[in-house]
């Protein structure tokens, strides 16, 4: 059964597209992560999934490749058919007219998806980032720091903040005007007028405030009630999927909070594994279905072939559907494709993180099971 997809997304980073994941997953949105363009093959094997995720390195890149390969990722997105089409960049939103151009990455999907403008939302308290009035903060060690005076982010060795007003930091970057709904506009009795007013006059960008898990919700309610039919591009952080959590849980959409083992149990298990080596003859239970504890199951090849790719900037897949051992299963006979990670009631970053520890083992693996 095909389900209507709630969102896709592109996420400017591997860390961050699984960050999406995690906040999706963990409140019963099932969510595939690909890293490159599926076949209709591959996706239809997905295709119980609500949220589509597509994971890049725009985060790291110049305007002229954003250009080239932004394009084609936003319309794959766009042909999926998803309510809401989400950009995710980092929540500390650090970012340069020469690298990681958010405002560049705005313009290719506002173009795309013909829209007047681009709702923002950069906020996430879940992860200690907070915009109030435009400007940005983030905690470090405890405390809380305005993103141009923060100990890390205002000294990152590629794009470091200089500014802490989110609109002005996107006037370097881009000719769109960005609006804002602040913080008592979101609050205010008259808040869905006045910001279909500011919307209606708004020609680039609209940059929602987010401080607090109340406001949160009100930034959600606003996304969720603005989208339009076809698809409705947004930019931000995983911030955005945390407020529109709170729009789908009061229309009955999600299935609830979700609980997944320890991801420390999970990692040391998978690293366990990986460090043990095939015989010699090439074949071991590692290549057939493996049973780890807390009942996760994967095709162990398969999970070596996939922490592979993530050292070459190649096509893994990672999937947090419950279901997908399921699906597995019913299918051992026919050997799954290479690039698919059948994951069952895993948490996304652990498998992603195992894998990722564990990819010198797996060379090894790989190079002796092949």
């Amino acid at each position: 059964m095909t389900a209507h997809p709630l969102l896709s997304y592109y996420g400017d980073d591997l860390t961050g597209s699984t960050d999406v994941m995690e906040a999706l997953a963990s409140n019963g949105v099932e969510t595939v992560l690909f890293m490159d363009v599926p076949d209709e093959v591959l996706l239809k094997r997905f295709g119980h999934c609500r949220a589509i995720g597509l994971a890049g390195t725009s985060r790291s890149e110049t305007p002229n490749w954003m250009a080239e390969n932004l394009t084609p990722a936003f319309r794959w997105l766009k042909s999926l058919g998803a309510d809401i089409c989400h950009y995710k960049v980092c929540s500390t939103f650090d970012s340069s007219p020469a690298i990681g151009n958010i405002g560049k990455a705005v313009e290719i999907g506002k173009n795309l998806f013909d829209q007047p403008y681009i709702p923002v939302l950069v906020g996430a308290p879940q992860l200690k980032r907070y915009t109030a009035f435009g400007h940005l903060f983030a905690a470090y060690q405890g405390d809380v720091y305005r993103i141009d005076r923060h100990p890390v982010m205002s000294r990152h060795p590629v794009t470091p903040m200089a500014e802490a007003d989110l609109r002005l930091h996107l006037s370097a970057q881009t000719a769109l005007k960005t609006g804002l709904a602040d913080l008592s506009m979101l609050a205010a009795s008259g808040a869905d007028d006045r910001i279909d007013g500011l919307c209606r006059d708004a020609d680039g960008m609209v940059l929602f405030d987010v401080d607090s898990l109340e406001s949160q919700s009100h930034a959600g309610r606003q996304l969720w009630r603005l989208r339009r039919e076809g698809g409705w591009f947004v930019a931000g952080s995983s911030g955005v999927e945390y407020a529109l959590l709170t729009a789908w849980t009061a229309a009955g959409l999600t299935e609830g909070r979700k609980s997944f083992p320890c991801p420390a149990e999970l990692t040391a298990s998978l690293s366990f594994l990986a460090a043990s080596h095939p015989p010699p003859n090439g074949r071991s239970a590692m290549q057939r279905k493996t049973v780890l504890p807390a009942s996760i199951s994967i095709r162990w090849n398969c999970l070596a072939k996939t922490a592979m790719p993530l050292l070459k900037g190649q096509s893994p897949v990672a999937s947090t559907a419950s279901s997908a051992a399921k699906a597995s299963s019913s299918t051992r006979r026919s050997a799954p494709p290479p690039i698919v990670a059948a994951i069952s009631t895993a948490s996304p970053a652990a498998v992603i993180a195992s894998a990722a520890c564990s990819a010198r083992s797996c060379a090894a693996l790989s190079k002796n099971s092949n």
